[in-house]
């Protein structure tokens, strides 16, 4: 098993945790809900509130011509919708991290 196997069975076996499902280009995908405290920037008052919350999707879930969402595309949880407003990649490109915004 390579790392990047063993890395992928690793989070595939803690999604469960703290699973989501979202809705992207009309199909359902799993993601995990991440914490967000050591991501936020700092301002005068406390924490910059750019964004609601953190998500975590492995990119396996893609295949075909469906590509992971990028940044400023819209998702749905629990038909409510989210703007992806920033997007991280892992080094060894298993998960992608999104912070996302709610749609007004």
């Amino acid at each position: 098993m390579t790392f990047k196997e063993q890395c992928e069975a690793d989070v595939l076996a803690i999604e469960p945790e703290g699973q989501l499902t979202f809705v992207y280009a009309g199909k359902e995908y799993v993601g995990q809900r991440t914490p967000i405290v050591d991501k936020l920037g700092m301002v005068e008052n406390g924490f910059e509130l750019s964004f609601d919350f953190t998500m975590e999707v492995r990119t396996s879930q893609f295949t075909g011509n469906i590509r992971p969402p990028a940044n400023t595309e819209i998702i749905e949880i629990a038909h409510v919708e989210y703007r992806i407003v920033a997007t991280t990649p892992d080094q060894y490109a298993v998960v992608n991290h999104y912070a996302l915004k709610q749609v007004s």
